[in-house]
């Protein structure tokens, strides 16, 4: 049994993702259980018991008790992963290649379904997070979203885009382009991004010309994972 850890306070699992994640959850029951509370603290030992792996939203449940399921699924050697809305890059844990310390949370359900569709066919298969990070063309699905909403935001600056102004240092938007990049390179999406970022605050680009680079990096993407 797989136990997925987060909340659905506001229904964000069926809203977020482009599809609905409880629906698709549903088919899968007999391997994987979702929590999106916890009654009773006591009954962990036993979930984790019977446990194939875990995964853990990084805000959910509560700190104490996050760390301390993180915990005892590592003392008991499970698969752990731990997915955030915030980190774009997926970081393995530095020693033990069973566990992922942050994972992108959009690229996590993109990527669980089919997971979840594997072992539900191979049920007797050891769980192996490569087929969670390496799984179905995520790159591809996620750069054309981003093309989307970025190509909405540029079309409110068409009549006065500056990419220093706009793209502020920790925004959403800039956010967007370091995920491209992290597509792209990566092994070496800092210093690509980097390198990008000082010529765009060179270059005195319009919107649509600026959108025009990024339509170039997503094709790059395309052909590198298509």
């Amino acid at each position: 049994m797989i136990l997925l850890f987060d909340d659905n306070e506001f229904g964000q699992m069926s809203e977020n993702y482009g599809f609905d994640v409880l629906a698709e959850l549903s088919k899968y029951k007999s391997i994987v259980t979702h929590i999106d509370r916890l009654t009773d603290e006591k009954s962990l030992p036993e979930l984790l018991d019977r446990a194939k792996a875990v995964f853990i939203h990084s805000s959910f449940p509560t700190d104490d008790l996050k760390s301390r399921i993180c915990y005892l699924a590592e003392k008991k050697g499970l698969p752990l992963v731990i997915f955030s809305g915030n980190e774009p890059a997926t970081i393995w844990d530095k020693e033990n290649a069973n566990i992922i310390r942050l994972m992108k949370k959009d690229r996590f359900y993109h990527s669980l379904i089919p997971f979840l569709e594997y072992y539900h066919s191979n049920t007797q298969e050891k769980v192996e997070l490569t087929k969670l990070v390496f799984g179905e063309k995520y790159e591809i699905e996620r750069s054309k979203v981003i093309q989307d909403r970025l190509a909405f935001f540029l079309a409110e600056k068409i009549n006065g885009f500056n990419y220093e102004s706009d793209f502020i240092y920790g925004s959403q938007e800039y956010k967007y382009i370091y995920e491209l990049f992290y597509f792209l390179y990566p092994e070496h999406h800092e210093h690509e991004f980097s390198k990008f970022d000082e010529q765009a605050c060179k270059k005195q680009n319009d919107a649509e010309s600026f959108f025009g680079l990024l339509k170039d990096l997503i094709l790059k993407i395309i052909e590198k994972y298509g």
